[in-house]
């Protein structure tokens, strides 16, 4: 199935791509308290990663079969004073990556990863940042893929990759 997947290149008019991939890493193992999309990525925590999608620094991939989006990831450079739980500084955009459940385990969230890494080095990035709780399993994508862990606060870490 991950043959027939082609990455591209999000853009300002893909905010609802980052909007969805959003919706589906907060609610990964699918917890009976997580709302319905449009609530979820009304949350200001959540909102923070997609409001005014396109600006300066915004960096996204998303992942096709035909039409149908089945994953994206994406980064967004965040302030000291507004960001979210895997920041780190200013220079260094936090990740963010959703895969629809029924297409997950295919390799397509390494795929997005590694073409995004290669979009953000490519635009003068020096690393990447994300945050991830400890018992979702993608933590140990992020591993394999170099990233490293800044911090770990028993329920959640922070990891960097450096390009």
């Amino acid at each position: 199935m991950s043959d027939q997947i082609e990455l591209r290149l999000l853009g300002t008019g893909h905010v609802d791509a980052v909007q969805l991939a959003l919706y589906l890493a907060v609610s990964w193992s699918n917890p009976p308290e997580i709302p319905d999309l449009a609530t979820a990525i009304a949350h200001p925590e959540v909102a923070m990663y997609h409001q005014g999608w396109g600006r300066r620094g915004d960096l996204g991939v998303g992942a096709f079969i035909g039409d149908e989006l089945v994953g994206a990831s994406f980064a967004r450079l965040f302030t000291e004073d507004s960001h979210g739980h895997g920041y780190v500084d200013a220079e260094t955009p936090e990740v963010g990556i959703g895969i629809v459940k029924d297409h997950r385990g295919q390799g397509i969230g390494r795929r997005l990863m590694r073409r995004l890494a290669h979009v953000a080095r490519a635009e003068g990035v020096r690393r990447l940042s994300l945050s991830v709780i400890n018992p979702n399993p993608a933590k140990r994508l992020y591993v394999s893929l170099g990233y490293t862990l800044v911090e770990d606060d028993g329920e959640s870490s922070t990891m960097v990759l450096e390009l």
